[in-house]
């Protein structure tokens, strides 16, 4: 299978175009709200940062390891997983996050992936010290039953 082409997803709810250099700017403002890339553990680069990471995405794109997207709005992740299964046939979509990211590990099962596992001292945090992850995953058999409940929740009265 060759590497996909690039695509803009917009739904009603969210646009997700691919990642370039230009959104630098937004990027570096969206991570200053909040001081995300202090969580102790997070990996979210630092306003200073953000145009070096921009720029491993790209070039990880460059090698086909990668196709980066920039969320334009809230509640891109639906779409994605739409694309992923119904438009480049994946027979899997992965979630990774640290394993005490108690928050996102909360948001990935909303979204009704699986935990698959904890991958123990899989990594070196920024701080030096082991992460443990938490890996999750939606299967194309489970796709369907996800993709009516993520309907769901996105049209139920808030």
């Amino acid at each position: 299978m060759s590497w996909p082409p690039e695509v803009e997803l917009r739904g009603r709810h969210a646009s997700l175009v691919p990642l370039r250099r230009e959104h630098a700017d937004a990027l570096t403002e969206a991570v200053r709200d909040g001081e995300l890339w202090q969580v102790w553990y997070t990996s979210i680069p630092s306003p200073e940062r953000m145009a070096a990471e921009i720029e491993r995405r790209l070039g990880l794109q460059a090698t086909g390891s990668m196709l980066p997207f920039t969320v334009l709005d809230a509640q891109g992740m639906p779409m994605l997983l739409r694309h992923a299964f119904e438009a480049l046939d994946c027979i899997a979509v992965e979630f990774r996050t640290h394993r005490l990211n108690v928050q996102s590990r909360r948001a990935i099962e909303r979204l009704g992936a699986q935990l698959d596992g904890i991958l123990r001292s899989h990594q070196r945090a920024a701080d030096g010290t082991l992460r443990d992850t938490a890996v999750y995953s939606i299967t194309a058999a489970e796709w369907p039953t996800v993709r009516s409940h993520l309907r769901w929740q996105l049209e139920r009265p808030r």
